[in-house]
């Protein structure tokens, strides 16, 4: 699999929609982002002019 494909697999919602509408040069250069980074993709995207996460950060579970 491809970079792409596996950050396409953590997308969901309006986030897919926007990552799937962009360029696929403009594709890569956001999933390179991804590499190493230490972010999620779903900050890469909304860091990147797409929308935030369905939910918000409300949404996520507090780890301990």
């Amino acid at each position: 699999m491809s970079p792409i494909d596996n950050f396409l697999e953590l997308l969901s919602g309006k986030q897919l929609q926007w990552f799937q509408q962009q360029s696929k040069t403009r594709q890569a250069a956001i999933a390179a982002q991804w590499v190493g980074g230490g972010r999620t993709p779903e900050d890469i995207v909304e860091g990147n002019g797409g929308p935030a996460p369905e939910g918000g950060r409300d949404a996520l579970p507090d780890l301990q």
